[in-house]
């Protein structure tokens, strides 16, 4: 062979090695060192060259996510255009949200180039490389592009700080708290903490800052001062603010009335004595329908006594002491009374259909859920009859029938074997249509346990409502601008759904039907009850409620929203807000077990 042919043979030898060692040296993933970056020059960005689905669901089935953040400042990159090269390829083109992420579906494994463009020439492009593993993971794990702004004098700083709010000592992280940023004297944000104790404020300018944590009751106040650079370096990075717990200085305690038989009891006098033998009263109160009670108000540090008072008796007194901390000891104060002789205590009902005032007859009553409940059913003329019970006590009762919604209430036997209701008397409703509910009960007198007649019941839709206001926020250098904001709340609706009364005993066919009441066919929601002895359904009023409160100044704003008032003359009425009728379910309700439900003023 000639020798000029030899050269030449050797010369290509050369430039193969070269150019592998340039693969292999040039694809570093998570660089721009790649060959393919330098044939990116002219290719065309605005058009798919290829397409990976055409590769099929097994192997173009994994995901490519990064982030784009500046050089510069560390701010995340929004609008930045992002192309996705795959074998000298452009494959699909995105561009980054409005947190700096890009995204692509429906990969093959493989290796990739990344270019990156800022739309407005703001960053200078760059290239990236990721290799998709088979697994569908990714090298590296997770990409962050870095752009470097052409000019970084026209960048913005537009810094995030972020810190948390945790309690001293413990360390637990305290949700809820009030903090507020402050750019010298001038209140620029407030916020308040999550869960976790965590807050931030973004899109922030150069300056020195003042986060302050003041208008919270419970524990002491705090400052830090965070300063954000020209470059957008924010120092301290993370900002932690550690709060103490203010000295408790008032505490209450609370209870609960039981009968040995493990039953709550209502509507029982609870005293509050300074003295171990009850003669010093502080206070008192009544069990509600949970046979619970409640004192606020009082000084730690102190020992106090607990008596019940029933019409005949009073129960042992216990001591109960409020710590330095404004904890109690016992946390829960429980109060045992002892039960009646139970042989002659027995208990009469009667059920029958809501709508033709008939006897049903072999209906289920079942007094309690346990395993010892008592169970027994209706006869002939709905009747059924419970005896053996003992007192104090609350029972409840289940009522079904086949065709027909279960009813659950209950009872209550004082201490002198007193019975409220007076009578047991319970319609059922047909279960016609599963997706529609119903509202039944009774109203009784609580003094004599009679039910009363002709009691208008006004049923309205309470419902929840988004409302747009605007607030005016001043600015850092002093100007104002003007922010809509959106506040949901709940409002009655101004037309009643429904209207009906309280039975009277000689409209009633059932003997003791007097008191109750039923509504049918209504709409699974939320509702208000109102109770009067009007017949017309009452007008609705605009509450102002405060949707915006400036800690700077004490301005607020407020809110219109529809609410009912409750009817307090000639007599106070009970009124439910909130009340919740399920699909296929009958929600009963009696005042005499339910009193702490209802609203009887403002």
């Amino acid at each position: 062979m000639p020798l000029f042919g030899k050269r030449n043979l050797v010369m290509l030898l050369v430039i193969k090695i070269f150019v592998i060692g340039l693969f292999l040296s040039g694809c570093q993933e998570g660089t721009n060192k790649s060959p393919v970056s330098t044939l990116l020059t002219g290719l065309d960005m605005t058009q798919a060259t290829v397409d990976l689905t055409t590769l099929g669901e097994d192997v173009a089935k994994h995901n490519i996510v990064g982030t784009v953040v500046s050089q510069n400042t560390g701010e995340k990159l929004a609008n930045i255009t992002v192309s996705l090269i795959y074998e000298n390829q452009l494959a699909a083109t995105t561009k980054t949200t409005s947190d700096g992420q890009f995204y692509f579906a429906k990969v093959p494994a493989g290796l990739f180039d990344l270019a990156f463009a800022s739309p407005d020439n703001t960053y200078a492009s760059t290239t990236y490389i990721i290799r998709v593993l088979e697994d569908g993971t990714t090298a590296p794990a997770d990409p962050e592009v870095k752009m470097i702004a052409l000019n970084p004098a026209q960048i913005k700083v537009q810094a995030k700080i972020e810190g948390e709010v945790i309690l001293t000592g413990t360390g637990e992280k305290l949700a809820n708290i009030n903090v507020e940023l402050k750019l010298g004297d001038t209140l620029i944000s407030t916020t308040l903490t999550g869960t976790q104790g965590q807050f931030s404020f973004t899109n922030l300018g150069e300056g020195s800052y003042k986060i302050d944590t003041s208008g919270s009751s419970n524990y002491t106040t705090d400052t830090k001062i965070v300063e954000v650079r020209n470059d957008g370096v924010v120092s301290p990075r993370y900002t932690i603010i550690s709060l103490a717990a203010k000295a408790i200085e008032k505490a209450s305690i609370s209870g609960l009335v039981k009968s040995t038989s493990n039953d709550s009891v209502t509507n029982l006098k609870v005293n509050l004595c300074n003295d171990p033998a009850g003669s010093s009263i502080t206070a008192h109160t009544r069990t509600t329908g949970e046979g619970k009670f409640f004192f606020e108000d009082l000084d730690v540090s102190k020992m106090y006594y607990i008596q019940v008072e029933m019409e005949t008796t009073k129960s042992d007194v216990f001591p109960v002491v409020i710590r330095p901390d404004g904890t109690t000891s016992p946390a829960v104060v429980e109060v045992l009374l002892p039960l009646k002789e139970a042989s002659d205590i027995v208990v009469k009902g009667q059920v029958f259909d809501a709508f033709t005032g008939g006897a049903i007859e072999y209906a289920s009553i079942k007094l309690g859920e346990d395993s010892n409940a008592v169970t027994t059913v209706s006869d002939k003329n709905g009747l059924f009859t419970i005896s053996n019970l003992a007192a104090p006590a609350n029972y409840k009762l289940i009522i079904s029938k086949f065709g027909y919604d279960t009813v659950t209430s209950g009872f209550q036997i004082d201490v002198d074997k007193k019975q409220t209701p007076a009578s047991l008397t319970f319609p059922l409703l047909h279960s016609m249509r599963s997706d529609y509910g119903s509202f039944a009960g009774r109203y009784v007198d609580l003094v004599t346990g009679s039910g009363l007649a002709n009691t208008y019941i006004h049923l309205f839709k309470w419902v929840q409502r988004t409302q747009n206001f605007t607030v005016i926020l001043r600015n850092s250098d002093g100007s104002t601008r003007h922010e809509v904001r959106q506040v949901t709340d709940w409002e009655v609706l101004p037309d009643a759904v429904l209207t009906t009364k309280t039975s009277n005993l000689a409209e009633a066919v059932i003997p003791n039907f007097i008191g109750a009441f039923k509504m049918t066919h209504l709409e699974p929601g939320y509702y208000v009850a109102h109770f009067s002895d009007q017949a017309t359904p009452p007008s609705y009023f605009l509450q102002p409620r405060v949707a915006y409160y400036d800690l700077s100044d004490g301005s607020e704003i407020t809110v219109n929203w529809k609410e009912i008032a409750p009817d307090l003359l000639p007599k106070s009425y009970p009124q439910l807000t909130g009340l919740k009728i399920e699909s296929g379910k009958t929600t009963y309700w009696t005042n005499y077990e339910q009193a702490d439900r209802q609203v009887d003023g403002w």
